[in-house]
């Protein structure tokens, strides 16, 4: 009888094994060889998924906005809209392991690849972040100007998030959190 295979789990599969490559080596070693090698099959077996590189990365940065997703969809809505933008918040940073490889690779892919593909799935997540950030200044601070200090929100959290991926060890998920809090606080 033949196996039957549920597509887009081996798509995920197969984009959380180029979320290793890149974790482990890079995004200049993300290749079709490199990604089949880390899932243990085929490069002609992956193509079947993928046919080129950029609909590789695509799926794969796809993929860990559907996690964070599923993650804020899940959440049980806090009593106060502040308690509300910390949860959300503590979803959209890289607080874990598997989140913080979510932002190695959106940040790996942000700086690297520019490809059309790959440019509409960054500008969808771009534009939720951005909402985000000017829905928490509308919460946290109603008297700014929510898309000025949107844009605000913004540069801090991209920055932790940034500083997170590349400097774990000085920015631990508990460091990140704790100046996070304090922004916040700093908001109200």
């Amino acid at each position: 009888m033949p196996k039957v295979v549920d597509p887009q789990a081996r798509r995920d599969a197969l984009s959380r094994a180029l979320w290793k490559v890149v974790q482990r080596d890079g995004i200049g070693a993300v290749s079709v060889r490199s990604v089949a090698a880390e899932a243990n099959c085929s490069p002609s077996a992956l193509r079947h998924y993928f046919p080129n590189s950029e609909d590789m990365l695509a799926e794969a940065l796809s993929l860990a906005r559907a996690q964070q997703r599923r993650r804020i969809d899940s959440m049980v809505v806090s009593a106060t809209p502040h308690q509300h933008v910390k949860q959300l918040w503590r979803e959209a940073l890289p607080l874990t392991e598997e989140s913080r490889l979510e932002a190695q690779v959106w940040l790996a892919v942000q700086v690297a690849i520019k490809t059309t593909r790959v440019a509409e799935v960054l500008d969808s997540i771009d534009a939720e972040l951005d909402h985000l950030c000017e829905w928490t200044a509308t919460v946290l601070a109603p008297a700014s100007a929510p898309a000025v200090t949107g844009a605000e929100i913004r540069a801090f959290t991209d920055g932790l998030t940034m500083n997170a991926v590349l400097r774990p060890r000085t920015f631990s998920f508990d460091q990140v959190a704790v100046l996070f809090d304090s922004y916040l606080a700093r908001l109200q």
